[in-house]
């Protein structure tokens, strides 16, 4: 028997071996702008440089539109979501985000619609107070009028209880003057009269 040799050419497979560990390593550190080159591949080595290159891509995008997230929250707009369909964990982790900005929003939404109530049941409240304010700085003051009208009334009676007592007593003179003329004139009458 005679001995066969079969010629095996490895570069190409020692080339890609190469590229995927280039690959993997820049993945490794978060940098997902590497892809393999698909133009010399054939069979199984594009299949699985095509499948390599959709895991970077999906990778790339997934954490891209994750990453932007926090920053667009931190500037206040709750409008923006994950917007691409992704599987196993980047779908989880988009469906949380998108959950914790809904959520977010209508815990804003409900503190803002109770900030304005209260605000409105303050000003409410401001303006009952006030009105009150009102009523009671009119009511003092009808209050103030009367002291000092009973303050003036009172003033006046010591001058008009001696004019009444002035009075008086020209009334009494006056009865007893009529008095005296009235047994005047009985005297008188009397007298005559006899």
């Amino acid at each position: 028997m005679g001995t066969a040799v079969e010629w095996i050419d490895a570069t190409q497979e020692l080339k890609i071996e190469s590229e995927v560990r280039d690959i993997v390593a820049a993945a490794q550190n978060a940098d997902f702008t590497e892809r393999l080159n698909l133009v010399d591949k054939d069979g199984f080595m594009r299949e699985l440089s095509e499948g390599v290159n959709n895991l970077i891509e999906t990778s790339d995008t997934g954490g891209q539109e994750v990453a932007r997230m926090p920053g667009v929250l931190a500037q206040g707009d709750l409008t923006n979501r994950i917007t691409n369909e992704y599987h196993g964990a980047f779908g989880k982790l988009g469906d949380d985000l998108n959950a914790t900005v809904a959520q977010l929003t209508d815990t804003i939404s409900t503190a803002s619609k109770e900030i304005a109530s209260g605000n409105t049941d303050l000003s409410q409240r401001t303006e009952e107070q006030a009105s009150s304010l009102e009523e009671t700085a009119a009511s003092m003051e009808e209050l103030t009028s009367t002291v000092k009208l009973n303050a003036k009334q009172a003033n006046q009676l010591p001058a008009a209880a001696e004019s009444m007592e002035e009075q008086a007593q020209e009334l009494v003179k006056l009865i007893a003057t009529f008095c005296l003329a009235n047994e005047h004139t009985k005297v008188a009458v009397r007298s005559r009269g006899k």
